[in-house]
């Protein structure tokens, strides 16, 4: 049972880091994307979002064949400190204020994280 209740509670933050950026989706397109026009700023700022899914076979992979030599428990700690990871570095990323060339390029990496690790999720 309780690693029943260990899983759900994985899936359960998983799905709340999901929920949280896109909530704050329109916050962060103005805070790293500034445009003229906010649904471009938007749009970008969901295409972050959308830049982990171009990870997932990669993950898929990796993460799966690390999961089947060292057990789902282990994989499932990875899991989640990666997605502790991804979700840790958009908050720390500078604006683009503070430096214009870097935050694009860490913020897209942060999605890939995130993708990266989501897709092991299926393999778990």
């Amino acid at each position: 049972m309780g690693a029943v209740v260990r899983v759900a509670l994985g899936n359960f933050l998983e799905m709340y880091d999901f929920m949280v950026f896109g909530y704050y989706a329109a916050a962060i397109g103005r805070a790293f994307f500034p445009a003229q026009n906010e649904y471009a700023s938007l749009m970008l700022a969901l295409m972050t979002f959308g830049t982990g899914y171009l990870m997932r076979p990669l993950g898929a992979v990796l993460l799966g064949a690390y999961i089947d030599h060292h057990g789902r428990r282990k994989g499932l700690l990875l899991t989640l400190s990666l997605m502790a990871v991804g979700t840790l570095s958009i908050g720390v990323v500078p604006g683009y204020e503070t430096s214009v060339c870097s935050h694009r390029f860490l913020s897209w990496r942060a999605g890939y994280c995130r993708g990266f690790r989501r897709a092991s999720k299926s393999a778990v």
